[in-house]
């Protein structure tokens, strides 16, 4: 393994654990942007239990576990399943959460094999997400299993930007270092520039550079409107070696201009 990603690594997992030991993002205000439990009609018929409401496939469609639930969360065409991580809307304590677990690598690959041994996404989402706690445009962590390799996050109820411009008629927003957001997407969500930049000095002040942006990662929640940034296990931390590189080249992405960032 390279000396910066095995770094990275190793700062991920000291970092998490010693952020989750302080308990502080227990005490992290709920988003706005949650589904009310009312809506859900299972729930809403007094079924109350810790359990799996939903599973979310490739292409971000919910699959509901039962059938009640599906006039809620709906069927969205051929189940697509995910590779990586198994996304599951879950009740845990009446509350909706998002648990995303690592999936055992399928093919023969030892170097697969080990990031999923050592936890190594978990490991660098948590530490990410846990860096962001006060960041109203992250979703919080609420709960960590290592054994499991599994994170519980607050459940943004939105539709990404692929979705949105499924539903909208439009273009999905091209995310590129080159032109971040397409004509339509100045169109359709003009705040998103603005947004994205603001989000972007936030994550670079806290030492934290995104490394998959497009428009799946990206939430429009249901209740207000709010953007969210989501999937963190693709990230670089400070002081990594090569942070600095990172950080710029995602800075222009974002459309944060060179000068701005001479002082990371």
């Amino acid at each position: 393994m390279r000396i910066g990603p095995t770094v990275n690594y190793m700062l991920a997992l000291v970092d998490a654990w010693t952020r989750l030991s302080t308990h502080r993002h227990r005490l992290c205000p709920s988003s706005p942007d949650l589904v009310p439990l009312n809506l859900i009609p299972s729930v809403a018929a007094g079924d109350m239990r810790n359990r799996v409401l939903a599973e979310i496939d490739q292409n971000g469609n919910v699959f509901a576990e039962q059938e009640i639930d599906q006039q809620f969360f709906g069927i969205g065409g051929p189940r697509e399943p995910r590779s990586a991580h198994q996304l599951q809307i879950v009740l845990v304590d009446r509350a909706l959460r998002l648990r995303k677990t690592a999936l055992k690598p399928a093919g023969d690959s030892r170097r697969a094999r080990m990031r999923w041994l050592l936890r190594w996404d978990l490991a660098l989402e948590t530490a990410a997400l846990l860096r962001l706690h006060d960041c109203k445009s992250v979703p919080r962590v609420r709960r960590v299993d290592w054994w499991k390799g599994a994170v519980e996050l607050d459940y943004i109820w939105g539709r990404d930007l692929r979705q949105y411009a499924a539903v909208s008629g439009s273009p999905s927003p091209a995310i590129t270092a080159k032109d971040p957001f397409s004509n339509s997407a100045r169109t359709d969500l003009p705040m998103l520039e603005a947004w994205l930049r603001e989000l972007a000095g936030q994550l670079l002040l806290r030492g934290v550079v995104h490394l998959d942006l497009h428009p799946g990662n990206i939430l429009q929640g249901a209740c207000t409107g709010a953007l969210y940034l989501i999937d963190f296990n693709f990230v670089y931390l400070r002081p990594s070696p090569g942070w600095k590189r990172d950080a710029r080249s995602f800075a222009a992405t974002c459309g944060i201009d060179d000068h701005a960032t001479r002082a990371l």
